[in-house]
């Protein structure tokens, strides 16, 4: 199953840092994320379209383009001031694309648990100068 995970500098993954999704919860995570930031995944490469990511100037790109060698804490903290104001959205129950749930709570809940794995995640690659890879 995909999922994050955290690369020490000796390039080891730390097994116990890791955020596990099946297919189709990373799906609807990268699309509500992308959604926060006005971005139609559906567009880009690695999302069914033709669309390079080169052009977008969001932070988020450094999760949603998903690159092949991770992201390196110098990244993860510059994603961290536009994910921290999405995660205190999303916890009040403010998502961009908010019919998606379809009066599912769980899937809400779900995705919120999941943010906030992701932000500790993202501080702990900038804590201890880690790298978060998508594996």
């Amino acid at each position: 199953m995909p999922g994050w995970y955290i690369q020490s500098p000796d390039g080891t993954l730390l097994e116990e840092t890791q955020l596990i999704y099946g297919l189709i919860h990373l799906d609807v995570f990268h699309s509500l994320l992308a959604a926060e930031e006005g971005i139609e995944l559906r567009q880009y490469e690695e999302f069914g379209g033709s669309t390079s990511w080169e052009g977008v100037s969001s932070p988020l790109k450094d999760l949603l383009a998903r690159p092949d060698r991770g992201i390196p804490a110098t990244r993860c903290r510059a994603v961290l001031p536009t994910v921290e104001p999405i995660l205190q959205r999303w916890s009040s129950g403010d998502f961009a694309l908010h019919d998606i749930f379809h009066e599912r709570e769980w899937m809400r809940k779900d995705q919120v648990t999941s943010l906030v794995k992701l932000v500790a995640m993202l501080k702990e690659c900038v804590r201890t100068g880690s790298r978060l890879v998508l594996a």
